[in-house]
């Protein structure tokens, strides 16, 4: 439907999301940004062997810098923002391990060094509460970016996170429309 060539592939941890495409059939060019050590270490094993896969150690941000991460148990909960009480009671995975200092580019500053003029592109955030700065951070980069999928959230998980209600106002007036929802819960989740 879209023809998409290129995925951005944001939040990547070790790999998951680019794996799941790739057997799927999707042959394109993926493009992962992971800042957490231990996860783009297991993000390099995943893409390795396949020269249309690249990893970047590096966070995207509304601004060009540093940010320290909260390393989870669980390295998939690992987010710049505090989890909320509520997640932290109900899975323990979620506590934090450890801290990183990771640097953080705008998508902005980075997209004339992938030579996507003509490509189809797929921005995929799956940032643990931190969407909004990146988008914000990528306000001339949207406009030559097909489409966007999100993972948000319908009830508070990380402090100061904006809500899908919150997102889809920003979204229209970046110039997306919602195309399609997929509701999940924490049970379904764990299966």
């Amino acid at each position: 439907l879209l023809r998409i060539d290129t995925v951005l592939d944001v939040g990547a941890n070790s790999g998951q999301y680019a794996m799941s495409l790739r057997r799927g059939g999707y042959q394109g060019r993926i493009i992962s940004f992971e800042p957490g050590r231990e996860a783009f270490e297991a993000l390099q094993k995943s893409a390795r062997g396949d020269p249309l896969w690249i990893g970047h150690k590096l966070a995207l941000g509304d601004q060009d810098g540093e940010l320290v991460l909260h390393i989870a148990e669980a390295s998939e909960f690992s987010s710049f923002l505090p989890l909320t009480e509520w997640v932290l009671e109900s899975d323990p995975n979620t506590q934090t391990r450890t801290e990183e200092r990771v640097p953080v580019a705008t998508l902005d500053m980075l997209w004339p060094t992938y030579n996507m003029a003509q490509s189809r592109v797929l921005l995929k955030l799956d940032t643990q509460g931190f969407e909004r700065q990146i988008l914000l951070g990528a306000v001339r980069s949207l406009e030559h970016i097909t489409g966007i999928q999100l993972e948000l959230s319908l009830r508070t998980a990380y402090v100061g996170q904006p809500m899908i209600e919150e997102m889809l106002p920003l979204l229209r007036t970046l110039g997306f429309e919602l195309f399609a929802c997929l509701l999940y819960t924490s049970d379904a989740a764990d299966e």
